[in-house]
This record gives structure tokens, sequence and C-alpha cells, in this order.
């Protein structure tokens, strides 16, 4: 019975010292952010393709908003009201999205063809005095985004470990909770929710829920 007393004392010493001692509080106001989500680099002259942005709070969740729509050079790419943008010739521009006093842009160019990214990838960096290492990668199919972790990834033991998608390194506030870390090692996927695209959040992290601690974290390119 006393060896059985220890062992439990020494488990939930094991426990409660994985992650304390580097707690994080959440952070309660974080900057207003606006995004372009949309992972179009190239629109075919004569094609349409709708645009999306997602503005994220002080809390760092994801409000709905009314988005400012323009184009360096309607004649070249034009954009209306909602986001639709249409090539008419060939060249580039510079697509804005504004709320307030926030502004995003990417550049845009019309061609021979429409193009759009697919995949980002991230590389793991510990924090908090934990390891986290390897890559990632956040890849687009027809049907679905998934994040698989490559078989170089590697985290250390801890406690309710998940992994989010997040637009802080630091904090998961408003981020998207992806599941259990299925292993502290090697290959693995996570499917993504549906309503999450490819460019709506920027930051990977590995998290300690009892301890709100991240581990670690990877910032996609």
């Amino acid at each position: 019975k006393l060896i059985l007393k220890l062992a439990v004392i020494l488990n939930l010493t094991w426990l409660y010292s994985s992650c304390i001692g580097t707690d994080v509080i959440e952070e309660l106001n974080q900057p207003e952010q606006l995004q372009i989500t949309s992972a179009i680099m190239s629109i075919q002259v004569g094609d349409s393709v709708l645009f999306m942005a997602d503005y994220f709070n002080q809390m760092g969740e994801r409000d709905e908003v009314m988005v400012d729509w323009s184009s360096t050079d309607n004649a070249i790419i034009s954009i209306d009201a909602n986001g639709l943008a249409r090539a008419h010739q060939e060249g580039e521009v510079l697509i804005f999205a504004m709320v307030n006093a926030l502004k995003d842009s990417v550049m845009i160019s019309a061609g021979a063809e429409t193009i759009a990214e697919n995949a980002r990838m991230a590389t793991f960096q510990g924090k908090n005095n934990y390891t986290v290492e390897g890559d990632a990668f956040l890849e687009e199919s027809e049907s679905s985004l998934t994040l698989r972790f490559d078989s170089n990834f590697r985290a250390s033991n801890g406690p309710g470990l998940h992994v989010y998608l997040s637009n802080s390194a630091e904090s998961v506030a408003g981020g998207v909770d992806l599941g259990s870390l299925k292993s502290n090692t090697g290959a693995q996927t996570y499917t993504v929710p549906d309503d999450i695209n490819l460019n709506t959040y920027n930051f990977i992290i590995i998290y300690c829920q009892p301890f709100n601690v991240p581990f670690g974290a990877g910032e996609l390119n």
C-alpha cells in the first residue's frame, strides 16, 4: 500500500510540475486583426473569383463585419462590394480589404490561368523550456483542409496536450482546437473544420490545456 501511495504521489507531482512554473495567462485583449484568407495568386483573364477576409476582435475571436474591397487598377482586376474580383486584362494589382482603420492586401496577377495556393508549411520551435520540433503542413484539397505533421515531429511529454490553430504564437484565444495530440513523435494528421480557410490562422500551437502553457509553436509561411 505504501508503494502504491508513493507511486500515486509521484504521478501527481509529475503532472503538476510538467507545466507549472511556466504558466501563461491567456491574453484577454489582443490587437484587432484583418486578413484576406483567400489563397488566390492569379486570375485568368475573363474569370471571376470571390475573395474572403476574416476579422478578429480583441478577444482573438472571428466576428462578422462588413469588409470594404478595392483594387489599385480596376482596368486589370476589378472587385465589387461583395469581394467578387474579375480579371479584365493581363497585369498585376493589389487587392485591399478594409474594416475601419484595419487593412490587409494581397498582390494578384491577371493572366492565362487561375492559380491558388493549396499548402502552407511551418517548422516548430519549443517554448517555455519544452521541446517541440519538426515540420507541419496545412494542405487543402477539393473537399477538405488537413493539418499534417511530418515524420520528424517530436514534442516533450505533458498532460492534456492539444493541437491548435491560432493567430498568436503565445495564445490560443480565438483559435481552433483540433483535438488531443495523437503522438509525441512521428507523422500524424488532423482534420480542420470546414469553416476554416487555408489562410485563416498563421500559427500551429502544441498547448498544455490543464495549465494554459504553449509547449511550442510553428508559424505557417
